[in-house]
């Protein structure tokens, strides 16, 4: 009777205390590792933002560097084009090829070279940033080598000219031939109507219309500004007989002091910087933060995080 009285009393479990003091580690180290898990999250999804807004940087560039270049290409004529930039308010003419269809398709997609609109708001919201924008336009003559505006399409299946010179019709070699091999393109900055990111906000994107597409292609999203300067070779030089000018910018100009000094055909270069966003907004509350594309000063307070990309596109193909 003795030993079953010893063996009960040996039998006991845990306190209330002892009970209370394991719930509340267990509960720390579950806040400890959901915290963790939450900032890794968040770092890994920020880190992805960044990858993304950095790829549309790139295909963006790649794509105004691969075009931009192509301005003033002439193809066998070895002269320089004029309107190998489009100035602003330019409307480029729609010619009939020989086979009977248009250069031009929708001549209300080619947008010209001019500066965005001027807002005085000191914090600017994306639609006003976008309106900020710089726009630019370009052609070239087109031959077997060289054919595509930046949508795609091709002037060989338009207009493409008879190859075997002895049976090119009168329309071959009309005065409409050379107006018949113009292509065009251009860029410009647009909200992308379709589409809303998780705040319900609009994607903006790099558009570029040209004249071989019926509608405009959109080449990268994210892409919230483009800001253009055009280096002019302004200043007179003497060339010796039997050479051919060697181009040397003495000023950088925005698309209107160009057309105010009437030297859209003095560009050598231009100068692009883009201002791009994540397609999400990736901080946890908004932040004021400034951004200079060139002397465009460009104020934000918001959730998204942006990067300013800048380049030099030399204009290789223009006539020396």
């Amino acid at each position: 009777m003795k030993m079953k009285t010893k063996a009960r009393s040996l039998q006991h479990g845990f306190s209330l205390i002892e009970l209370m003091i394991a719930m509340g580690l267990g509960l720390f180290i579950m806040a400890g590792i959901a915290t963790v898990y939450v900032s890794s999250k968040e770092t890994y999804a920020l880190r992805d933002q960044i990858s993304e807004m950095d790829e549309s940087a790139r295909v963006a560039m790649k794509a105004l560097r691969t075009h931009i270049e192509r301005a003033g290409y002439s193809s066998d004529a070895h002269s320089q084009l004029d309107n190998y930039l489009l100035p602003s308010g330019l409307v480029p003419s729609s010619v009939l090829c020989p086979t009977g269809q248009a250069n031009i398709i929708n001549v209300a997609r080619i947008a010209t070279s001019a500066d965005g609109s001027s807002i005085g708001a000191s914090t600017l919201t994306t639609n006003q940033i976008m309106a900020r924008s710089d726009t630019i336009g370009l052609s070239f003559l087109a031959d077997d080598s060289l054919m595509e505006d930046c949508t795609g399409g091709s002037w060989k299946k338009r207009c493409m000219i008879n190859p075997n010179e002895s049976m090119r019709t009168a329309a071959d070699q009309g005065a409409n031939a050379q107006l018949a091999r113009r292509v065009y393109s251009s860029f410009r900055i647009q909200k992308n109507a379709s589409r809303e990111n998780n705040a319900g906000d609009g994607i903006p994107e790099l558009v570029c219309g040209g004249s071989l597409n019926t509608y405009s292609q959109p080449w990268a999203q994210g892409i919230e500004n483009l800001q253009l300067r055009y280096g002019v070779d302004n200043l007179p030089i003497t060339i010796p007989a039997g050479q051919k000018k060697q181009w040397q910018v003495d000023q950088y100009w925005t698309a209107t002091q160009v057309t105010a000094n009437n030297a859209w055909d003095k560009v050598a270069l231009v100068q692009v910087a883009l201002l791009v966003r994540t397609m999400e907004p990736v901080f946890k509350q908004a932040e004021a933060k400034n951004y200079q594309l060139f002397d465009q000063s460009i104020a934000t307070n918001d959730r998204y995080k942006r990067a300013v990309y800048t380049t030099t596109i030399y204009l290789r193909n223009i006539a020396r």
